[in-house]
């Protein structure tokens, strides 16, 4: 079972012999040069991921990191150094400690309404794995990395106030249905075109979270982004029936 819990005594020195493949690490580092880093931050918060209460990867959580500006208004928690051990890669362990990441935050981080990172432009399947996990491309470039420009990706946080999984590809992001029988993010199974009316309040809460990536009230995606998503609503966008989702039209 995988699960994140904050560096401690306990695992510390299991966490400082983590390192990713050579070809990844200048990417994320190497844990014994991250986990002091992050000690020594008073906003970021050091975080092993653990199999069977055994550490098999690293990441760093700050609330005040620089690129957290791209999520402004909307408070958040950058994710930094996130990495699986070389010696226990291509088993799933990244997948399900992204997916265990929404939970953590909630309850760690219980003012942040998403989660933001950046992930450099020649590292593809690094992308692949954060949209397969609900993170979405806001079509923003992050210039300050010494690899070179950066995708901006954020996920957001509101699905997860009573700490559920972050639904998988394919369900709607609101209510973590499958796109099939979800009706406009409401929590309806019924049929498309039967959606229930909400009113203006909960609409204008939902505005104003979509709005955070790029403060235009809808989320954008790259031009590599996969054609099923919803640029309004995020991963699984085909789902929602909303009639001006363009997604949803295709």
């Amino acid at each position: 079972m995988i699960c994140l819990r904050t560096v401690d005594a306990a695992v510390r020195q299991q966490v400082l012999g983590l390192a990713p493949a050579p070809r990844q690490a200048r990417f994320s580092g190497v844990a014994a040069d991250t986990l002091p880093a992050a000690e020594r931050h008073d906003t970021r918060q050091a975080v092993a991921i653990l199999r069977d209460e055994q550490a098999v990867g690293f990441l760093a959580l700050d609330h005040a990191d620089p690129i957290c500006r791209y999520t402004v208004p909307e408070p958040s928690v950058a994710l930094r150094a996130f990495f699986v051990d070389a010696g226990v890669q291509r088993q799933g362990i990244a997948t399900a400690a992204l997916r265990a990441l929404p939970a953590f935050v909630t309850r760690q981080h219980p003012q942040a309404q998403c989660v933001v990172l950046t992930v450099n432009v020649v590292n593809p399947v690094a992308v692949r794995l954060y949209r397969r996990a609900g993170f979405v491309d806001t079509g923003r470039m992050h210039l300050g990395g010494a690899f070179g420009p950066q995708h901006v990706l954020v996920l957001p946080l509101w699905n997860h106030s009573s700490l559920e999984p972050y639904p998988p590809a394919g369900c709607c992001p609101r209510t973590g249905r499958s796109g099939l029988i979800c009706a406009e993010g409401s929590g309806s199974s019924a049929a498309p075109g039967s959606a229930r009316r909400r009113s203006s309040a909960p609409r204008r809460a939902e505005r104003s979270r979509i709005a955070l990536a790029t403060g235009s009230g809808r989320w954008i995606q790259s031009a590599s982004g996969p054609s099923n998503a919803s640029p309004r609503h995020g991963p699984g966008g085909r789902g929602c029936r909303r009639r001006s989702c363009s997604a949803a039209r295709r």
